[in-house]
């Protein structure tokens, strides 16, 4: 059914296109994966969580390496650029022979029509899946070398930046993390890494010691009472920096570095126990006490935050695997429509017509569907809705949506190979 004549001579007429369009698609790859920074993110999102109100929990899919192309490579890039390809290849495979002629020379030889189709079509199928293939490859190298996390361990910013500083070794610093912290100026160097005061940074390497969390002697009571004064305080804050109160908590440090927001939290907080605030031998000491004790549960909260984005290390290699699987099943399946028309038209400009037509409607479509709710149901018009990465990096489900795919590819390209077969063609 395949013949390895047109193989061949479809390969050499189209191998600088397919290379043109896989190099670029990696390289993009790459430059995502090699400049991914979930601390510099962090701060940006908490910029914008004023506007969208998203909390930390919620953004901490986008704060993974997954994540980040899920959103930012796998939800555009990797989608656009082969469609482009796809689109391309496709008309110049059957409608631009046919349109200028060169299709009769070919089935002027005992070669079957479904033969030609066929073959032609299976390399459509091979490069697309060859492009993925390669920007797999490409990108858990790019992951091993600047994560290290595909083959060994992944290393916080601070880590690599003291060990390098240092001349130490990253896994023996990482087990061993008293080592920055009883060194003043590996403290210096990790918190600058890290992009936060040393203070805050002596408290997370504190917590990340102790397994995570600080320790805590208080009752689930006491707990929720201390929580209800530390609020209290932020809302006095609040007042005194003319803010919001939930933006103030995703920036707890502009309280720190406002010695009237400050002095008003610490005041309405009252964290210091009363026998304790009797001991101070004045009340300025006393509001000093308070200040300290205030400024202490801010330095854990933000120690807290940077423990949770450590966890943004931890790269999925199945997550990235699947990633790519279900861009590949999206581009065959829109390859199966280019193909289609290619088959389906004798004029090259309807083959490209409506072969790059539908593609771009479809991504159009999904697009519009996220600008509002009350254009939400527009998604449901769009083969691209069928391949979701943010849900593939967040653990949502889509092997029903993989299925649909694929057999919406391998029936439109049996359909391309029976109409090639049966129409009427000017030769």
């Amino acid at each position: 059914m395949f013949n390895k004549t047109i193989l061949v001579h479809t390969f050499k007429s189209n191998y600088k296109l397919w290379l043109i369009f896989t190099a670029a698609l990696s390289v993009m790859g790459v430059l995502v994966i090699s400049t991914f920074d979930p601390i510099m993110m962090n701060s940006v999102m908490e910029t914008l969580s004023g506007v969208f109100g998203d909390s930390l929990g919620s953004r901490m899919s986008v704060l993974t390496l997954n994540g980040t192309l899920a959103r930012s490579f796998y939800g555009m890039l990797a989608v656009v650029l082969p469609v482009i390809f796809v689109v391309l290849t496709a008309n110049g495979l059957i409608a631009s022979q046919v349109d200028k002629g060169s299709m009769a020379y070919t089935l002027s030889t005992p070669i079957k029509r479904r033969t030609v189709a066929a073959t032609k079509g299976a390399y459509l199928i091979t490069a697309v899946l060859c492009m993925f293939l390669v920007v797999s490859l490409v990108g858990l190298a790019a992951v091993q070398v600047t994560q290290g996390s595909v083959f060994g361990d992944a290393y916080t910013a601070d880590v690599k930046t003291v060990s390098e500083a240092f001349g130490w070794d990253k896994a023996t610093v990482a087990g061993n993390l008293n080592m920055i912290l009883d060194n003043p100026e590996a403290v210096a160097v990790g918190a600058g890494a890290r992009r936060i005061n040393e203070d805050v940074y002596r408290v997370y390497l504190q917590q990340k010691i102790g397994g995570g969390s600080s320790q805590s002697t208080l009752t689930p009571g006491e707990a929720a009472e201390y929580q209800q004064k530390f609020l209290a305080g932020i809302t006095a804050a609040a007042d005194v920096l003319d803010t919001d109160v939930a933006g103030l908590m995703s920036d707890l440090a502009k309280i720190k570095n406002n010695a009237r927001a400050l002095e008003a939290a610490a005041t309405a907080a009252s964290l210091v126990p009363d026998e304790t605030l009797a001991l101070a031998p004045n009340e300025g000491a006393a509001l000093e006490m308070q200040k300290a004790a205030f400024v202490g549960v801010i330095n854990a909260q933000l120690a807290s935050k940077h423990l949770v984005l450590d966890e943004s290390l931890n790269f999925s290699v199945q997550d990235f695997l699947m990633m790519n699987f279900g861009a590949f099943l999206l581009i065959f399946a829109v390859s199966g429509i280019s193909f289609f028309c290619s088959c389906l038209f004798n004029s090259a400009n309807n083959s490209l017509a409506l072969g790059a037509g539908i593609p771009v409607a479809f991504y159009l479509l999904q697009m519009m569907s996220g600008f509002g709710e009350g254009l939400g149901f527009l998604k449901y018009f769009s083969l691209n809705t069928l391949y979701d990465p943010s849900a593939i990096a967040s653990g949502g489900s889509f092997g029903i949506q993989f299925l649909v795919l694929g057999i919406i590819g391998v029936v439109l390209f049996v359909l391309a190979v029976k109409v090639f077969k049966e129409k009427d063609l000017p030769l």
